[in-house]
C-alpha cells in the first residue's frame, strides 16, 4: 500500500441525539467511504470535508462519544448541520441530570442529524 494511500483520510459519520455527546457511529475507507458518501448524498445527510478531523474522528471507537478536545470543532459542525436543515437539537429537561433524562424520553435517533466528515 503507498503512503499516500495511508494518509487518505476516510469518512467518519456522527450521530448526536441532544443528549449525551455526539458519537462517532461509523467510519469507513476506500470503496465503503465512496459508499458511505452517495448514501449520505442521497439521504440529504450533510457532509463537511476536513481531512484534519477525519483523521482525528476515525481514531475514535464505534459507538463512542467524540473526545472532549473535538467538542468545539463538532459542535460548530452540528450547529452548521442543525441550520441547513432549519431544525434546532432536541431540548433537555432543565435541572435534571442528563443520564435521568435520556433514560426517560428515549430519544429517537433516527431522526437525529447524521453528519458524515469526509476528505479527498
Amino acid at each position: 500500500m503507498s503512503r499516500q494511500r495511508e494518509q487518505r483520510p476516510g469518512a467518519v459519520a456522527l450521530a448526536y441525539d441532544g443528549v449525551s455527546a455526539p458519537r462517532v457511529i461509523a467510519h469507513a475507507d476506500g470503496e465503503l467511504r465512496d459508499t458511505m458518501l452517495a448514501l449520505a448524498q442521497t439521504h440529504g445527510v450533510p457532509i463537511h470535508r476536513d481531512a484534519n478531523l477525519t483523521r482525528l474522528l476515525s481514531q475514535v471507537r464505534l459507538d463512542d462519544e467524540i473526545p472532549l478536545p473535538l467538542f468545539v470543532a463538532v459542535a460548530e459542525i452540528l450547529a452548521f448541520a442543525y441550520r441547513l436543515r432549519g431544525t434546532q437539537p432536541p431540548a433537555r429537561p432543565s435541572g435534571r441530570p442528563a443520564q435521568a433524562a435520556a433514560e426517560e424520553s428515549q430519544p429517537d435517533t433516527m431522526s437525529a442529524p447524521r453528519l458524515v466528515d469526509a476528505a479527498d
